[in-house]
């Protein structure tokens, strides 16, 4: 007679441990591993992708947000000028305020509602450097040959240096009606050669 063959369990009758081959059980514990760092992996990615979406969102609220502060603090800056000139007899006096370049850069943009009637403009005291003078000036050069009537130009006690002078220099043909120009504390060279024709003080 042929000896019976024992039954071979079912898998799923494989339910304790000491039923199931070593290799089996090396295999579920290495598959569980693998899907455990899988999960892992994929969370670490969708929490940087979410990171990175949150991230440009920030940085493109915040770059709207320096652009809406830049604009509103712009209108402020012009409506302030508005406030502090006088149109009646055509001064705009900011003299001693030490408002730095920003005044420079307000005036640059106001320029063109200002050229028409702006006299006398007082801007001593404001430690403007050149970086602010050469905005102000390629804002006036920008608008072109206009019935200036600015006369009286005071830029004394900045920090303005040789390029400023230069600018002002070629500045000269669009402001025909400029009779003095005060440069005096700006530690510059006496370069009165350079705008004849004008009461200049360095």
């Amino acid at each position: 007679a042929v000896p019976a063959v024992p039954a071979v369990p079912a898998f799923s009758d494989m339910s304790h441990a000491s039923e199931v081959p070593g290799w089996l059980q090396s295999f579920r514990a290495a598959a569980r591993l693998s899907q455990s760092r899988m999960s892992m992996s994929k969370r670490r990615r969708t929490s940087r992708i979410s990171i990175s979406r949150k991230s440009k969102e920030s940085r493109k609220f915040s770059k709207q947000s320096r652009e809406s502060k830049s604009l509103a603090l712009l209108s402020q800056e012009q409506s302030f000028i508005r406030d502090v000139f006088r149109p009646d007899d055509g001064v705009l006096d900011f003299g001693g305020q030490e408002l730095g370049d920003a005044i420079a850069v307000a005036l640059a943009a106001a320029w063109p509602s200002l050229a028409s009637s702006l006299q006398r403009l007082h801007l001593g005291g404001n430690n403007i450097s050149d970086e602010g003078m050469v905005a102000l000036i390629a804002a006036i050069e920008a608008h072109g040959p206009s019935p200036s009537k600015l006369r009286r130009l005071n830029l004394r006690g900045n920090n303005l240096g040789p390029a400023s002078v230069e600018a002002l220099a070629s500045l000269l043909p669009l402001l025909p009606k400029l009779e003095s120009l005060d440069l005096g504390g700006n530690a510059l060279e006496n370069s009165t050669a350079q705008f004849p024709g004008l009461r200049t003080w360095f």
